[in-house]
């Protein structure tokens, strides 16, 4: 297939596997160089190894979207290691969990503030250059009771409105917002298979 991606440049927050990785891989196959990240450094090599038989340039350093100094960091490294930045795609996630009020600060901390501080970082470079794209990752569990009364589900919930309001607000600068929202998905490292 050709999405007309050749040359693009992506960053893929959370790219190392799963959902994050596929997103990676397709980009790669579609002739983007790619930096990514996940918390884990053996995942990021991996993957950044993995991506490499697409031929296109692929970086990569852990970081922990919860440590926004360092995160913040990593998204300027991603910029000008890359030469500048078409495609953001924040798709960490903290994942479910019913129960304490720790699970909605975790949450928060990751699937939201993850997302925003990467558009807060990346979008003046978009913007600078007059386009970008930006794909904001949320789940049918935004629009579901699923699993129970959880923070994933109303963070989730929270990137729809938010990817609405950045749409507004920037497209008239060239930058395109989206939001994407994929079922429960199941893959290797998730369920121990």
């Amino acid at each position: 297939m050709d999405l007309g991606l050749q040359g693009k440049k992506a960053i893929v927050v959370g790219g190392a596997r799963g959902i994050g990785y596929t997103i990676a891989q397709i980009l790669a196959r579609e002739g983007c160089d790619i930096a990514l990240t996940a918390r884990s450094e053996d995942s990021v090599k991996d993957a950044v190894a993995e991506l490499g038989k697409y031929g296109t340039n692929i970086v990569g350093r852990a970081v922990n979207v919860k440590n926004a100094d360092e995160y913040r960091e990593w998204l300027e490294w991603a910029v000008e290691t890359l030469g500048g930045v078409d495609i953001l795609i924040p798709i960490s996630s903290s994942g479910g969990g019913l129960g304490s009020e720790q699970y909605w600060h975790n949450a928060f901390e990751v699937d939201v503030l993850g997302p925003v501080r990467a558009v807060e970082t990346v979008i003046p470079h978009m913007e600078e250059q007059g386009s970008g794209s930006i794909i904001l990752i949320a789940s049918t569990s935004a629009a579901e009771a699923m699993g129970g009364p959880q923070a994933y589900n109303a963070m989730k919930a929270s990137l729809i409105t938010w990817g609405k309001q950045l749409a507004l607000h920037h497209g008239s600068k060239g930058v395109r917002v989206n939001v994407v929202s994929p079922g429960p998905i199941e893959f290797e490292a998730a369920t121990g298979t």
